[in-house]
């Protein structure tokens, strides 16, 4: 039988270009947060579709956002590994304080992960803090501090990432390098091509610096329905 873990998300760390912007915004892909909002009476959608070499098994993603006011969204999704749906999530993002570039706002979310293992349901809540400053209009600053309890091994654990983009006006390439302190390090890769303001595609790739037979390429689009 599996052990219990709590994992505690104590630190997130991000540097990249998702500065409040003319163009859409997405969560993904990648692994931090930014602070921004999916705009009121907008639905926005966010659809991802992966590959892994080990164990053969492609990923398809669905994450759905609802700007509720110019402060709050509601954020639901779902995500299929194979056959066999491997995360249900719902939850909320928001924005605290706004001042000339800075931002402090959130995220609460709760994730159910039915397929976790052959004998474990898995059910984490979290809550995290983001940071963010923009640095002009290319380059964007932001953190994460938050907490989330984690069915795993018998460890707490702390997690990690840091990231760089740069928007050109026209693509939005950026690097970003994750850490869980007990057992992954991840790199990844990727490029965000904005198609008007409604509508963006994306590209990325991630690998484990621990394990060789980790890897995934990921391609994605992100669109907004106005109601």
């Amino acid at each position: 039988m599996k052990k219990l873990t709590i994992i505690l998300a104590l630190f997130f760390m991000s540097v990249t270009l998702f500065a409040q912007s003319e163009y859409i915004i997405v969560d993904r892909p990648g692994w931090c947060y930014n602070s921004n909002l999916v705009l009121p009476k907008t639905l926005q959608a966010e659809y991802s579709l992966g590959y892994e070499p080990t164990p053969d098994a492609f990923a398809n993603g669905l994450q759905l956002r609802t700007g509720i006011n110019d402060n709050f969204e509601l954020k639901y999704g779902a995500t299929i590994f194979g056959t066999d749906v491997m995360g249900l999530n719902i939850g909320t993002k928001f924005v605290m304080f706004r001042n000339e570039g800075t931002t402090l706002g959130g995220l609460v979310m709760l994730d159910f992960n039915p397929n976790y293992s052959d004998s474990v349901d898995v059910l984490v809540p979290s809550a995290i803090l983001i940071f963010q400053q923009d640095f002009g209009k290319r380059i964007t600053l932001y953190s994460n501090l938050g907490t989330g309890v984690f069915i795993v091994e018998d460890a707490i654990n702390f997690l990690g990432a840091v990231g760089l983009s740069y928007n050109n006006e026209v693509l939005i390439p950026y690097v970003e390098y994750f850490r869980d302190y007990d057992t992954s390090q991840y790199g990844t890769v990727g490029l965000i091509l904005p198609i008007g303001k409604d509508v963006s595609i994306d590209a990325a790739g991630y690998w484990s610096f621990k394990d060789s037979e980790v890897a995934r390429v990921e391609i994605g689009i992100g669109w907004n329905l106005k109601f």
